[in-house]
């Protein structure tokens, strides 16, 4: 169970972080045009 809840825990991680990353590269490239 213990190792599931690993698997879950990076399966988050994972989903959260190239969530930000398109996040932060939508962000700028709005900033960037005028």
């Amino acid at each position: 169970r213990d190792k599931d809840r690993d698997k879950e825990r990076t399966l988050i991680l994972a989903v959260t972080t190239t969530h930000r990353i398109d996040f932060k590269l939508s962000y700028s490239l709005n900033n960037t045009i005028p």
